[in-house]
């Protein structure tokens, strides 16, 4: 087993947490699976990273595949089956944080909406010949 210096990218909104892990031989296969119980610092998580949600990642030609894996966040142990050797990391599905709406200003406000309610019921008086409030 050696850290994988150049591993794939991680997917859209996913991360590699810690560094990638090249297992070997290649080629080795196992049959049944074998257990691969992985640990983790809880408190290096990246922001936006919910616990719950890490999972051992495998790069298949060259993409990273999402093992079926159960996390135990009391001892910091994620626990998944292989059957065959190639690289795995942590991985984890990151939360993006959402942009802040811009809160409209009150100058906005005022200057805009008296002028378009006023060209609005002028429009809607020059119809009817009548407006009520």
């Amino acid at each position: 087993m050696a850290v994988d210096e150049n591993p794939p990218s991680a997917p859209e909104y996913c991360c590699i947490i810690g560094s990638a892990y090249d297992f070997g031989p290649a080629g080795t296969t196992f049959d049944p699976p074998m257990t691969l119980t992985w640990m983790y610092d809880s408190a290096t998580l990246p922001e936006g990273v919910v616990e719950e949600n890490l999972y051992i990642g495998c790069c298949e030609n060259d993409e990273w595949v999402e093992l079926d894996c159960e996390v135990d966040t009391v001892n910091n142990i994620i626990t998944t089956y292989v059957s065959h050797f190639t690289t795995f990391a942590v991985m984890a599905m990151v939360v993006p944080t959402p942009e802040p709406t811009p809160e409209p200003t009150p100058e906005a406000d005022s200057l805009l909406l008296p002028h378009r309610v006023s060209w609005i019921c002028q429009k809607y008086s020059e119809r009817t010949q009548s407006f009520y409030v």
